[in-house]
């Protein structure tokens, strides 16, 4: 399905590579072997999911709170024992809690009001969906070796609970609407993790080592972009 599906979407194709090719290079700077337990926060339609699955990761552990997004990671997925497919979301609360659809299956959609109004259309809607902390994922499932987050706008929520080392973390940051949460994040990871390298990718280009001062400077940029942001353990 996945090889008919992007002969179909060649523009798809070709962009989903490139950022295939920052992930796989953010994480050879951590380790030459492959990670033993992914989080993939927001897995949508599974993309990443596929990613992870070609590094060879020993398990991930997809979460999607979308149910038509959801749908489509069991129909490419629900079959592979390496992944664990979650139908819920991560946060700060615990409970259901407010989910704004722009459409089905859109990247866009989030918990987040503010951002789902400026993306609402016509069959837009909100629906209830559960809400776990991460710190209950770790007990259930294991404290994971990467953690990726692509969350519109929840990211902060997520991981302002981790108080642990993990080897990687990535997050997206839409920017300039959530700049102060990524800031947040930053300074959070940045005191959790000091012997950490920074990195972040535009335009699927992974930079070189960047210092906190130039990570908060990139959130001050009026002009909208989306940022990945990596903090990674370099290997010994």
């Amino acid at each position: 399905m996945d090889f008919l599906y992007l002969k179909m979407h060649p523009a798809l194709n070709a962009y989903l590579k490139l950022e295939e090719d920052v992930f796989r290079k953010a994480w050879k700077i951590c380790s030459d072997s492959p990670p033993t337990l992914v989080y993939d926060i927001g897995a949508n339609e599974g993309f990443t999911t596929s990613y992870f699955l070609k590094m060879k990761a020993g398990k991930i552990i997809a979460i999607e709170p979308d149910p038509s997004a959801f749908q489509i990671l069991k129909f490419r997925y629900a079959r592979n024992k390496r992944v664990n497919l979650l139908p819920l979301a991560l946060g700060d609360k615990t409970g259901k809690f407010p989910f704004f659809q722009v459409s089905p299956a859109s990247g866009y959609n989030t918990f987040v009001k503010e951002w789902y109004q400026q993306h609402e259309c016509l069959h837009s809607k909100i629906l209830e969906i559960n809400i776990v902390p991460i710190t209950t994922m770790f007990k259930q499932y294991g404290v994971p070796d990467l953690i990726k987050t692509d969350v519109e706008g929840m990211e902060w929520e997520i991981i302002k609970s981790i108080q642990l080392e993990i080897p990687f973390i990535s997050f997206e940051a839409n920017l300039p609407i959530f700049a102060d949460k990524t800031k947040r994040i930053l300074k959070h990871l940045n005191n959790l993790l000091p012997n950490h390298l920074l990195y972040h990718s535009t335009g699927h280009i992974l930079s070189k080592p960047i210092t906190y001062t130039e990570a908060l400077g990139l959130c001050d940029a009026q002009d909208a972009r989306c940022i990945e942001f990596f903090f990674i353990r370099p290997r010994l």
